[in-house]
């Protein structure tokens, strides 16, 4: 924000607050109330409420949110290096003796290629935007310095088309309307974008007639989006790459964006953006429809899967024979299929249903035709208790931000064969805990670790690290 910006803003809420400054009684005087009298009306009045069910309005919390102008995405742009984890995470490996710690950042406006955005009433009219942290109170967005320019054209074409449809927001307090949230992901090499529409459903026969009028207003607002997006006069500064509709009939105050049972619906355009990572002379086309976990910043994740490599081929080199490369939490394979020509096999897995497609395209593509790549559409601890930890040289991991499972990390510490543990994490308080039992309950040290800050701004950062077999002097 703007310094004159700010001022600004300041100076409105300095007015609000003169404005709402009432004149209190003295005593004597009509209308003064003792302390006493004073609490007992401010508890009848909050029971009064709950009896009535009442709650504070959706835009009434959002119009205060929103006055503040809070972006939870640009809280430490100007310097993500102080953001406290990245601190945090500098700390800890000095604690650890892990020398040259280094934490990598690349630029902060225009790397977010991918977008899950809300959708809610804001004075009441359609807007698109971020949830104010540890609330659902939305945070208008437009214009954001962080997200690729096609995302931001997205949001705006987006946004006035709906309202223009007559579209309406989804509302948490009711249950009412329809769109909830809309999921942006750009194809970086054109700009061209693939829209998913999260759509409310719910498919009760009572609910039928209600249905079948929201079914016309979503095929309305997909039609102008689709001509919008594809007209060759520069009537729009919308790029389509393709449309998709995601039906989420998941209770009201459900938090997650995508539901597991809704429906997928490909409305127009390629199912897939495909995306080559700049690594060596690879060709590995990666496949990502919208059902599937894609990284935000790609071209800083980049560096992350370069590193990998290199450190990889490096032992590969001093191996006596090529290693069996088992990936866990693997998504489409972004990482294992980068390290795949360096080893004798490679068994990803992930438990998304859908990434396995994905990934076998990609292997298509690659022309690797000897079934030395496979998939498992597993979750991780289902393949730790298959015993295939047992057969591999070399381990990635990329878990979710509450890191391994209890399951995985009690194997990774017991195993014996695998000589290389590569650790990708997004959530550092859980990558620190199972470092440090790794290291006090396993015979694995850390090699070399790294940070690198995927989301300028965030308070957030991605760790690398590379566990090795301790030797016998460290033991």
């Amino acid at each position: 924000m703007g310094k004159a910006k700010c001022k600004e803003s300041q100076n409105k809420r300095k007015q609000v607050r003169k404005q709402s400054k009432k004149v209190i009684p003295k005593p004597g005087e009509k209308g003064f109330k003792t302390s006493t009298q004073l609490r007992n009306e401010r508890k009848r009045r909050a029971k009064k409420k709950e009896k009535s069910g009442y709650r504070q309005t959706e835009s009434e919390s959002v119009e205060a949110v929103s006055s503040m102008n809070i972006d939870p995405s640009l809280l430490y742009v100007k310097n993500p290096r102080k953001a406290p984890l990245v601190q945090k995470a500098v700390h800890f490996f000095a604690q650890q003796n892990v020398p040259n710690f280094t934490v990598f950042c690349g630029p902060a406006k225009a790397w977010r290629t991918v977008a899950k955005l809300a959708v809610r009433n804001v004075n009441n009219e359609l807007t698109v935007g971020l949830f104010a942290p540890g609330s659902h109170n939305l945070v208008a967005v437009p214009d954001c310095p962080a997200h690729h320019p096609s995302v931001n054209c997205t949001v705006d074409v987006l946004q006035e088309t709906a309202r223009r449809s007559g579209i309406r927001a989804f509302d948490e307090v009711t249950g009412t309307g329809n769109l909830r949230h809309v999921a942006i992901n750009v194809e970086r090499a054109t700009g061209s974008v693939q829209l998913t529409l999260v759509w409310k459903f719910t498919d009760q026969p009572a609910d039928a007639t209600t249905n079948k009028e929201e079914s016309e207003a979503l095929d309305r607002l997909c039609k102008k989006l689709i001509q919008q997006g594809t007209s060759s006069k520069g009537e729009s500064s919308l790029t389509l790459h393709s449309l998709w509709v995601h039906y989420n009939a998941a209770w009201k105050h459900d938090n997650a964006i995508f539901n597991h049972t809704g429906r997928w619906e490909h409305r127009h355009g390629p199912k897939s953006i495909v995306e080559n990572l700049a690594i060596d002379d690879l060709k590995i086309p990666l496949q990502f429809p919208p059902n599937v976990f894609r990284q935000a910043n790609l071209d800083a994740f980049t560096g992350i899967i370069r590193k990998i490599r290199n450190v990889l081929q490096e032992r590969a080199s001093l191996s006596a024979a090529p290693p069996a490369c088992v990936e866990l939490y693997g998504g489409v394979g972004t990482l294992g299929l980068h390290v795949a020509d360096l080893c004798r096999s490679l068994v990803s897995s992930d438990e998304n249903p859908h990434n396995k497609a994905c990934f076998e395209e990609t292997v298509r593509q690659m022309k690797v035709s000897d079934g030395s790549v496979s998939y498992k559409s597993l979750n991780a601890t289902e393949m730790v208790n298959s015993g295939v930890l047992n057969e591999a040289d070399w381990i990635v991991v990329d878990p979710p931000r509450k890191g391994l499972d209890d399951v995985v990390l009690g194997a990774m510490a017991e195993v014996t064969r695998p000589q290389i543990l590569v650790y990708v994490s997004c959530g550092f308080d859980a990558f620190q805990r199972d470092c440090k039992y790794l290291v006090q309950h396993g015979q694995w040290e850390v090699l070399h670790a790294e940070g690198h800050i995927l989301f300028p701004g965030s308070d957030a950062i991605e760790t690398l690290a590379f566990f090795v077999r301790r030797t016998d002097d460290d033991s």
